[in-house]
């Protein structure tokens, strides 16, 4: 029995430490970090940035960077040129707006 209670309690400690680091009631901080570091009030702006700065970098990167190495694939990993994205962003903006008053979109 004396196994059963010393492998809880590793169970139990470990939980701590994985709890104290990640904190699970506030799964949105980083979306909203990212909304609020946005240097602009245009809410499209803002959310281009917050999918740039969460989605793409832990998510999409992530996985290209873990299949092409599970497969010896060299890639690239999408848009990480500062200026590109600065000028995809703006443009975007642009075009969406005149798509919208124009109601194609």
């Amino acid at each position: 029995m004396d196994g059963v209670s010393s492998s809880s309690s590793k169970a139990g400690a470990l939980y701590a430490g994985v709890a104290s680091v990640t904190d699970p009631s506030d799964v949105y901080l980083p979306i909203r970090e990212s909304l609020g570091s946005a240097n602009t009030d245009d809410f499209l702006r803002r959310q281009l940035y917050a999918d740039l700065c969460v989605y793409l970098a832990d998510d999409i990167l992530v996985k290209v960077d873990r299949m092409s190495m599970a497969t010896s694939l060299e890639t690239r990993a999408p848009f990480l040129d500062v200026k590109l994205m600065d000028w995809r962003t703006q443009f975007l903006v642009s075009s969406r707006s005149a798509m919208a008053s124009e109601n194609t979109y």
